[in-house]
């Protein structure tokens, strides 16, 4: 069995339909039978995704902080790994993982996703990056990312990082 790391949103206040990819990227994952490993959370997209593992009978697992477990903000119903550190949540993440899927978040969301790619880069993760654009949600980030390349600051072979797709269903056949 393969397993996929998910970098995703914890707020509780996004749209539903943020929250439904969610849960239908958990199907697609639980359908083709892969482990997953998320951010530990039990709210928002890592919610609805754990939540959807969980009623699937979907192996997943979430890798969480220290400090983010003593905040209440580990999600009961998954199995966790706690880590000393954010650093060290991030490195299990990419090392113990085939493919790094990025449903929309915020600024943990970006970060995570943007380390990925500089992993990939470097030579330290040599396994796809799937954004999964939803709604167009990463428009504005793959647009800065073209001008990064159009301005030389990355090199043109460097559209190899990453694979855009537009809803979590695509990610079924990058699996």
């Amino acid at each position: 069995m393969r397993q996929v790391c998910v970098y995703a949103a914890s707020s509780k206040e996004v749209d539903q339909k943020y929250l439904k990819e969610a849960e239908t990227l958990a199907k697609v994952l639980v359908r083709n039978n892969v482990k997953v490993l998320y951010g530990g959370g039990a709210i928002g997209l890592m919610g609805a995704l754990a939540d959807t593992m969980v009623e699937l009978k979907g192996d997943i697992k979430g890798v969480i902080p220290e400090f983010m477990v003593d905040r209440g903000w580990s999600n009961p119903k998954v199995e966790q790994i706690v880590t000393d550190s954010i650093h060290l949540r991030k490195s299990l993440f990419l090392k113990s993982s085939s493919l790094a899927i990025a449903l929309p978040g915020g600024i943990g969301t970006l970060e995570e996703l943007l380390e990925a790619i500089t992993w990939h880069q470097l030579g330290l993760f040599n396994h796809p990056v799937v954004i999964v654009n939803s709604y167009g949600f990463y428009d504005n980030l793959i647009d800065m990312l073209n001008t990064c390349k159009e301005q030389n600051f990355m090199r043109d072979d460097n559209n190899e990082l990453f694979v855009v797709v537009n809803n979590a269903s695509e990610v079924e056949n990058l699996l």
